[in-house]
């Protein structure tokens, strides 16, 4: 099994997980985040964030800004944060 771990920056990043399971923490900035396969966690952090988490049982958390979350495909959790967010199972 594959664990990646990977921390975005404050500036508005694009970031997609590996065929593993990933650790993904978009910090503060508008982001882009796909999860991609396996059981991922994608964490927006500040800013107005997009988070998939798309294949398998992932763990999806908007943080602080108007988020959209959307798990996809799998028994996933998904919790909005403050904000008017956006969530979609």
């Amino acid at each position: 099994m594959t664990i990646n771990n990977v921390f975005g920056t404050s500036a508005n990043d694009t970031i997609w997980g590996g065929s593993g399971q990933d650790y993904i923490l978009g910090e503060a900035g508008d982001d882009f985040i796909g999860g991609n396969q396996d059981n991922d966690t994608i964490i927006g952090g500040e800013g107005h964030d997009t988070l998939f988490g798309w294949t398998g049982n992932d763990s999806i958390h908007g943080g602080t800004g108007d988020d959209l979350l959307s798990g996809e495909d799998g028994d996933d959790t998904i919790v909005g944060g403050i904000g008017n967010d956006a969530l979609y199972g």
